[in-house]
């Protein structure tokens, strides 16, 4: 079991910061699901006749994120470990289930590409409108003027002035920070890349984990369905709130 949880080498990578649930798993020993922890996580272990996965996760607002962990135990058969045919159930309270989005990586990332881009336009869309106050200055006269007949006149007056040394500082230091937005939102992006699992062929004896990602929806329980091969790892589990 130790040397099964060294193959655990990579965490969870979360599109937000704010963890609202974490999976946990029901043991079935009699169809080969067992439940470990691994620092404070835990882990559900299925094992099949010629394959074991293990998985745990959390909720992060509108996603459940899963890291799984695949080993082919079978003697001479690669199999195809493919993301989007791990199946997630969500069960009501009478027994009914319905299937739960899997996302598929690629278009996971370009939905995340799009609204970092957004975001970016948005802030940029800010900044100059900043650049266009900076270094401006309006001053503001009041007065009344008075004829030789004693008529009086009240005037308004204003006056608009620009720092031009004052506004490229201000451009300068705004096109640093959008650049600095630019270079987080893709380090971010390389992050969630790295952690998800992709497309892969496992050959005998081998083993590959990486990130799963669901579409969040509030149910009872769920029940996640976990191919390899001519096996299917089935396990229920619960979201328990923080």
């Amino acid at each position: 079991m130790k040397k099964l949880f060294t193959l655990f080498s990579f965490s969870l990578v979360f599109v937000s910061c704010s963890t609202t649930a974490f999976v946990s798993p029901e043991k079935d020993l009699e169809n080969g699901v067992s439940m470990y922890y691994l620092e404070g996580d835990e882990v559900a272990l299925s094992i099949e006749d010629s394959s074991t996965v293990a998985f745990y996760g959390k909720r992060e607002k509108k996603e459940i994120i899963l890291y799984v962990l695949f080993i082919n135990e079978s003697e001479n058969k690669p199999v195809n470990i493919i993301p989007e045919n791990v199946k997630v159930y969500g069960i009501d309270h009478v027994g009914s289930s319905e299937q739960m989005h899997t996302y598929m990586p690629k278009r996971y990332l370009k939905k995340m590409q799009n609204r970092q881009n957004l975001a970016l336009a948005l802030s940029a869309f800010g900044k100059a409108m900043e650049d266009i106050d900076a270094g401006t200055s309006t001053t503001t006269a009041y007065g009344s003027a008075y004829g030789s007949d004693g008529t009086s006149y009240n005037f308004y007056g204003s006056t608009t002035t620009s720092d031009e040394s004052e506004k490229r500082a201000a451009q300068a230091e705004n096109q640093r920070e959008l650049s600095h937005e630019a270079r987080q939102a893709a380090l971010y992006r390389n992050n969630v890349k790295e952690g998800l699992l992709m497309k892969t062929t496992l050959f005998p004896g081998s083993h590959i984990g990486g990130n799963i990602i669901i579409k969040y929806k509030s149910y009872d329980k769920y029940r996640i369905e976990i191919p390899v091969g001519n096996d299917v790892h089935k396990i229920d589990f619960q979201l328990i709130k923080i």
